[in-house]
């Protein structure tokens, strides 16, 4: 167990039961909570004065040259309390079970829980406005979140001979959730209630995913000229959403800008998929390895509806709430309907091989092929599945006794039909969630190596990669809602807003990354231990969407650090950890989107890693 700043408390505990000579238990429990990190701005000393507002509410259509419908800013639908956005409150319960009444079969079976009540996490402005602490945001809508996972899992071994197994691995997932978010980040202040600024509500108002899989392989074991495994697979989805985007002028009370209300009651999935893989010794020192896999997958969105705003003058300019169905009485139309059908299968297959380098290493060149489903989408339109063909050389060493292991490779990546995907809005206004297909060859070239030493009382670990070629294939129009500014599309396009993305950098995918993790036990006189621990990580510079938009839409190069030190008592019945998790405060962006504000200008908005957090770890054997 531990605790730290930001009010930080976790824990963590496993009891092992060892029942009888065939049958064993475990379980485990963890707990993990911290407060938000971003802190809540008072509206006073941001908002015009009522003066102000009535200059600017007669300056704009809405007040149709009169101050009738005027209505002063009420301070107080700006959250000011309760739990801040960035907060985490995790808990997970797992038993597991194993029995094995021969040693030629065996049964582990488990089930897991999992909650999650912590709040989502909010992106802050890259520059803040004067007098605004970084941390910090002008709310609006108070954060939620509330997921439940249940998950059963099953693996039956058989050893059939003494050269063959036959395994059932069988799941299930029942996931539930709900959330509610501002979209509009407190980005602009309003200049009354109804204009400059932005109340954009995104609320998940329910959300359920069921899935089932079952696979059964047989496989070969023990020392065999031919190392081989066969099998299939199946699995089925059962999903529905409601998701609600109310999106109003100024603040909630403003005049509608648009609103909408995606209604999907029943999405399904159902997979099927038969395999093969087979490794033949050709000699002591060469293998060759071949493997196959049919892939096919139905999906189906049934009564799937998305509901716009109509813009009738006569229904009540108010946010949709979350037990009002939309409708023609209440404002909302049928913008699109999304019932449609995907039905497609795809084989994909490896071959590799290997040999002994030495007695401590081995080279292996491998080709192999993959495959990403495609599927249905707004309007009951279907985007293509994505295939990859990966081109890999690698190495593995292992050095000093067992005791330093060294992995390198070189790989080229070659896309078709690349899959991005991101909120957009058409040209008639409303708004919804669109795949495009990536034409021609989206291109990754890279270098990967690690190494590891290990030997009593220091531990290493070195690892490099480098991504040299990430180059998007060709997508003329590429939209998103959360670039706001994009130039205007032509009609071909379906899109309000987008931009040429063809050969741009993908994003998150930086030219150099290193990350350098170091331990050593120093032995005290009591016989106990104190252990230093340093890690380190650099990375260059990289995009954070595939719109490759300037310095607002970019991570710079950075350097990020985390130390800790444990005493261990000399019987190791318990231990003590202090850490401090990245050192120097460093603001990491994660993620990117901007704003259009009212004078024309964009203002960038970012989500980041956590600010400096440090504390204090306790843990006991028992």
């Amino acid at each position: 167990m531990g605790g730290g700043n930001f009010h930080q408390f976790g824990s963590r505990a496993a009891f092992n039961l060892p029942i009888s000579d065939t049958f064993a238990m475990r379980v485990a429990v963890v707990h993990e909570q911290h407060d938000g990190y971003v802190d809540y701005q008072k509206p006073s000393g941001q908002l015009p004065s009522v003066a102000d507002q009535q200059q600017a509410y007669l300056a704009s259509s809405a007040s149709g040259g009169t101050l009738a419908g005027f209505k002063p800013i009420d301070p107080g639908q700006y959250v000011q309390g309760g739990d801040k956005y960035n907060a985490q409150d995790q808990s997970a319960a797992r038993v597991s079970a194993l029995w094995q009444p021969s040693e030629t079969f065996k049964w582990n079976l488990s089930y897991e829980y999992f909650v999650d009540r912590g709040t989502p996490s909010m992106s802050l402005m890259q520059t803040p406005r004067q007098g605004q602490d970084f941390w910090s945001a002008l709310i609006d809508t108070a954060p939620y979140l509330h997921r439940t996972s249940n998950t059963v899992r099953s693996r039956m071994d058989w050893n059939i001979s003494d050269g063959m197994q036959l395994s059932y691995i069988a799941g299930y997932n029942h996931y539930s959730g709900k959330s509610d978010f501002d979209q509009d980040v407190g980005v602009s202040v309003p200049t009354s209630f109804t204009t400059n600024g932005v109340y954009q509500d995104d609320r998940t108002n329910s959300s359920g995913y069921k899935n089932w899989s079952q696979e059964i392989n047989l496989k070969s074991t023990g020392p065999q000229t031919v190392d081989w495994i066969l099998g299939a697979y199946y699995g089925y989805e059962d999903n529905d959403i409601r998701f609600d985007i109310p999106i109003m002028n100024g603040t909630r009370y403003g005049t509608v800008s648009w609103q909408g209300s995606f209604i999907q009651p029943k999405e399904t999935v159902e997979s099927y998929a038969l395999f093969g893989q087979a490794t033949w010794h050709l000699s002591d020192h060469w293998r060759l390895t071949g493997g196959a896999r049919w892939s096919h997958d139905d999906k189906e969105n049934k009564g799937g509806v998305n509901w716009g705003w109509a813009y009738d003058p006569t229904v009540p300019q108010v946010p949709i709430s979350p037990d009002v169905y939309p409708d023609p009485s209440n404002g909302f139309s049928v913008s699109q309907r999304n019932t449609a059908k995907y039905s497609k299968g795809k084989p994909t297959w490896l071959v590799r091989l290997d040999t002994d380098v030495s007695e401590n290493g081995l080279a292996y060149a491998s080709v192999s092929t993959g495959y990403k489903s495609g599927g249905t989408q707004d309007a009951g339109t279907l985007y293509k599945p994505e295939t990859l063909t990966n081109y890999e050389v690698g190495t593995k060493f292992v050095f000093l006794d067992g005791h330093m292991t060294w992995n390198s490779a070189v790989y080229y990546e070659d896309f078709k039909n690349f899959q991005l995907s991101a909120p957009i809005v058409y040209p008639d206004g409303n708004h919804g969630l669109g795949f495009s297909n990536v034409g021609g060859s989206t291109k990754v070239i890279g270098f990967e190596s690690e190494l590891a030493y290990q030997q009593k009382g220091d531990r290493f670990n070195l690892i490099f990669s480098s991504i040299t070629k990430k180059e998007l294939g060709k997508l003329i129009y590429a939209g998103s809602n959360d670039y706001q500014g994009l130039p205007a599309c032509p009609p071909e396009s379906n899109l309000a807003n987008c931009a040429d993305v063809t050969g741009n950098d993908l994003p998150h995918a930086p030219k150099v990354s290193l990350t350098a993790i170091y331990e050593h036990d120093f032995q005290l006189g009591n016989g106990g231990r104190l252990t230093p621990r340093l890690s380190a990580q650099y990375q260059s510079a990289q995009w954070l969407s595939y719109f490759n938009l300037g310095a607002g839409d970019k991570q710079k190069a950075y350097t990020r650090g985390d130390v800790s030190l444990r005493y261990s008592e000399p019987g190791d019945k318990w231990w003590v950890n202090a850490y401090v998790q990245n050192v120097s405060d460093g603001r990491i962006r994660t993620s990117a989107g901007r704003f259009t504000m009212a004078d024309g200008s964009l203002q960038y908005v970012s989500q980041y890693l956590a600010p400096r957090t440090y504390g204090l770890q306790l843990g006991v054997w028992l």
